[in-house]
């Protein structure tokens, strides 16, 4: 008689962590404790929807002196120097006059060519050996009063081009522009073949604008009483969010044998390593960890019942059962879940699929430059 198969099971959980991120005013939250964040966020609604009088021409907001200290710093920069003349030309014909709210923060086009999210996403706030670095803007915990437009300005113009940051030990200090990354047209078509040549200063400009609508926008709505408000959101959702999450997976998931984890920061790698969950699981990295957009995908496996062999594959301890990940996956995106349970397995079987349709082989995650590995220095 032909021995009965026995089915394999395993529990799994799966969680994009980014839901709460460093912005406070990203989502709207119960707030009991204090009314004045009712208020302010129902005048925000309003300012936006339905701006009236508030929606004055960008040059009231920011000035015709605000930009000629902005192109007078960059021309002295070598990323800048060739676009000087480009980037005047459209503050001139292209950005000056429009309606703050209506022409520039309700521009859909504005967000398909990343010309102010994408130099937002390596500027907000920086991770450095010292601590967080913010931009002086609204969305972060930037700790410095922003009473006015006239206070927030140099603070930018400060924090953009003269402090140095160092965002690893031993790594050369940079400036926060050197941070922003050109935009490709490839990636987004809808930005102009001379805006993507010239994309670097055109998303300082844009960036600069948008910061400040932002501090005009808060200062108009409750001046003063903003920063209280952020400064309670900023410490009850961001300051504790990593320990906060790492307390949920060991007080409600410790029992999962794999855990996948979406967008995922350096300091959460960095604080897991001396949690207790370090001791239970092992954690799967990509090859190249992101540490600038910190929208890493990592993978926790149970010590318990997973081993790293000698090919360099996550084996379950059953003979015949396959190797979980043969040596790759798609670990490099950052919002994606790694991987879905299929059917239930059949004996010999792992029961777990990459996140493509069809299983990861070795050709296949090689060709997609997506080797995943185990991080060395976790215990």
């Amino acid at each position: 008689m032909a021995a009965a198969r026995v089915g394999f099971r395993l529990r799994l959980a799966n969680w994009n962590i980014a839901a709460i991120n460093r912005n406070p005013w990203e989502y709207y939250i119960k707030c009991d404790s204090d009314p004045r964040y009712d208020e302010l966020m129902s005048g925000i609604e309003s300012y936006i929807d339905t701006p009236g009088e508030n929606d004055v021409a960008v040059h009231a907001i920011f000035t015709d002196a605000m930009a000629a200290e902005l192109f007078s710093k960059m021309a002295g920069m070598e990323a800048f120097a060739s676009s000087i003349e480009f980037v005047k030309q459209e503050w001139e014909s292209n950005y000056r006059d429009r309606k703050i709210v209506t022409g520039f923060m309700k521009d859909r086009g504005l967000g398909d060519k990343r010309l102010i999210s994408m130099a937002d996403r390596t500027t907000n706030c920086i991770d450095t050996v010292d601590g967080l670095a913010c931009r002086p803007t609204i969305t972060n915990n930037y700790s410095h009063p922003l009473p006015s437009l006239e206070a927030w300005w140099p603070q930018w113009m400060q924090f953009m081009f003269d402090e140095d940051i160092v965002v690893k030990a031993g790594a050369a200090p940079q400036r926060a522009y050197n941070r922003f990354k050109a935009i490709k047209k490839a990636k987004y078509p809808a930005i102009e073949d001379t805006e993507a040549l010239h994309s670097l200063s055109l998303q300082t400009l844009c960036l600069a604008i948008f910061d400040a609508i932002m501090v005009n926008m808060m200062n108009t709505l409750k001046p003063g009483v903003w920063e209280e408000i952020k400064a309670e959101l900023y410490s009850g959702l961001s300051e504790q969010k990593v320990p906060h999450c790492l307390g949920i997976l060991e007080q409600r998931y410790s029992e999962s044998d794999v855990i996948f984890l979406q967008e995922t920061s350096v300091k959460f790698l960095e604080t897991f390593r001396s949690h207790a969950l370090a001791d239970k699981y092992f954690v799967v990295v990509p090859e190249a960890f992101d540490s600038e957009r910190n929208q890493n995908s990592i993978v926790l496996l149970s010590k318990d019942i997973f081993s790293w062999d000698q090919h360099k594959r996550w084996r379950l301890p059953k003979d015949g059962v396959r190797p979980l990940f043969s040596s790759c996956t798609s670990l490099r995106a950052g919002k994606e879940p790694l991987c879905s349970s299929s059917s239930a397995p059949q004996s010999g079987q792992s029961g777990l699929r990459s996140s493509s349709t069809a299983p990861a082989t070795r050709a296949s995650c090689r060709r997609r430059g997506r080797w995943c590995r185990p991080d060395p220095t976790a215990p």
